[in-house]
């Protein structure tokens, strides 16, 4: 993840996503906008989008149950 963007994206690389957020890394700030931008292209509320490791580093695992869609850029 990456804050302090200048937009919010999400593009793949390697065997991960890259997240850039507008959101500086204050108080979890950043943390609650890269739920809110999972749960938008995953179609998810953001209640079912969760970090289960890395809160407070850069390198984050996330978990999305019952994604409403699979966005295309991870369709290859």
């Amino acid at each position: 993840m990456v804050p302090r963007a200048s937009a919010d994206s999400v593009v793949p690389e390697a065997d991960c996503l890259k997240v850039r957020v507008l959101a500086p890394p204050v108080d979890g700030k950043a943390n609650r906008r890269l739920t809110d931008v999972l749960a938008g292209q995953f179609d998810v509320p953001r209640s079912r989008v969760s970090i289960e490791r890395g809160a407070t580093g850069r390198l984050k695992r996330v978990r999305i149950e019952a994604p409403g869609r699979v966005p295309g850029f991870l369709l290859g």
